[in-house]
């Protein structure tokens, strides 16, 4: 079962890797006299504020992906309001590269559990997101062998696009 988790983040991670945009053909500016005549668009909405609720199937799904790694020995999800900790602990061996890139995919696999376990619909994350759950809430993540020996620390405000390690 957890193989097919990952499968699935796998190919939710790849989805879009190889698209390419088409070339449209552009569109003929009215003439200043028709501009008079065309009624101005409303502004687009505001984002509305979701109503989010981190589940524990998301949780769980998280920390099964997370755990397939070999160099994870445990990992922790905790969320205080709009506040989110993740924690993933490793071997003392591992490197700091590759510490980010486990906390990366720690962090994208929350946010596909939210997105199929949870309450609303959000962008999935893809090779340039993290997804929109990360619009809602802040982060701070750490990848280290013990209490006192973080390998990798990083944060991500909610108004940020990727995490400042």
């Amino acid at each position: 079962m957890k193989k097919l988790y990952v499968l699935l983040l796998g190919g939710a991670l790849l989805t879009g890797c190889g698209a390419e945009e088409t070339a449209q053909p552009k569109e003929e500016k009215p003439k200043v006299e028709e501009q008079a005549k065309i009624e101005k668009k409303p502004k687009k909405e505001e984002k509305k504020e979701k109503d989010i609720k981190i589940s524990d199937d998301a949780f769980n799904f998280a920390k099964d992906v997370i755990g397939d790694y070999e160099q994870v020995s445990d990992s922790l999800v905790e969320v205080n309001g709009d506040k989110v900790t993740m924690v993933i602990v490793v071997g003392a061996a591992t490197n700091e590269e590759t510490t980010k890139s486990l906390a990366d995919n720690f962090v994208r696999a929350l946010a596909s559990g939210v997105n199929m376990y949870g309450n609303v619909e959000l962008q999935s994350p893809d090779k340039d997101s993290l997804g929109e759950l990360w619009e809602h809430f802040d982060l701070q993540i750490g990848v280290g062998s013990g209490p006192d020996n973080f390998i990798a620390q990083g944060a991500k405000a909610s108004t940020a696009s990727k995490i400042k390690w």
